[in-house]
Order: structure tokens, then sequence, then C-alpha cells
């Protein structure tokens, strides 16, 4: 018994347009310290203050740069992110760090703030209205914050303080 199949088939003449892949903005994963608590500093302390963040960007062949603030981005408290790191075992996860020094950090509350951009280091705009902060178009931002409270020894009655008290 033989068994004889026939398929119908089609053939396709036009030609396929695809579209760009979506350029999806960074995002912040995680961060330490947590976010959820107010970071206290003690200025007498020698060594630098660093902040970290794990960041997500679902392109992967995206060139991230990052800048940190301190209050907003007074001149002298910007600090350049040296190095966005990428992870080993994931290509869209990346990790980036800002350290301050003690001294940094008048008494009182502060904010810390990291923003990330998917434009590399020529993505940011100086020209714009913050100029250290400012991105150009097309450029999509993730900023990480931190409130930290400044002291100048564990005594210090200015140590006791929530998030709410933060500006």
């Amino acid at each position: 018994m033989a068994i004889v199949g026939s398929t119908a088939g089609c053939l396709i003449t036009d030609r396929v347009e695809f579209e760009d892949p979506e350029n999806l903005p960074p995002l912040i994963e995680s961060m330490a310290p947590p976010a959820a608590k107010v970071v206290r500093l003690d200025r007498t302390r020698s060594e630098d203050v660093s902040f970290a963040c794990q960041v997500l960007d679902q392109n992967e062949e995206d060139t991230l740069d990052a800048r940190a603030f301190l209050d907003f981005a007074r001149d002298e408290a910007i600090r350049g992110v040296t190095e966005v790191v990428q992870s080993e075992s994931d290509a869209r996860r990346r990790s980036v760090t800002a350290s301050f020094p003690p001294d940094l950090f008048a008494r009182g509350c502060h904010v810390v703030e990291v923003d990330v951009i998917d434009g590399g280091a020529a993505g940011w705009d100086p020209g714009g209205q913050t100029r250290f902060r400012s991105v150009k178009e097309g450029v999509a931002k993730a900023t990480a914050t931190w409130f930290v409270l400044a002291y100048d020894s564990e005594g210090d009655p200015r140590a006791d303080i929530s998030l709410e008290s933060c500006p």
C-alpha cells in the first residue's frame, strides 16, 4: 500500500521590512546601600563612602555611561563614575559604583544621585537646561537616589533622623 500526499505551498515575493528593535531605557534593579534607609555618614571616617546600583538594560548592545551628583549637582560635587561594568553572566546587567570623600558632606541631610544613560559618554547634552544632567534627544536615563545624614560622631544628636526629614 502506498500513501501519496500532496501539500499546497505559497511563494512570497514581497520584500519583508523589519523594524529596528525598540531602544528600551535602562532600569535600576537594586541599590547598595538600600534606598529605603537614610545612609548615616560619620564625617570623621577616612575612607570614601560608596553608592552602587545594579542596572538592567534590555538592549545589551547599548553603551551605558553614568554620573554621580551630590545635592542636585553643585559643580564641585559632580563625580564622574569611572566605569559601568557589564556582568560576565548576563550582558544586559551592569554595575555602577560612585564614591565620595566624607569631607565633601557638610553636617546635615544630603541627596546623592547616580544618573545612568544609554547613549554612552556622547549622550550627555552640556548645552541642556540642567547643564550636567541633560541628555540628548533619544537618550534614556535612569536615576538611583540615596538620602544621607552626615554627622561628626556617633554621639551627634542630629544622627537620629528619619527618611521623611530629608528634602
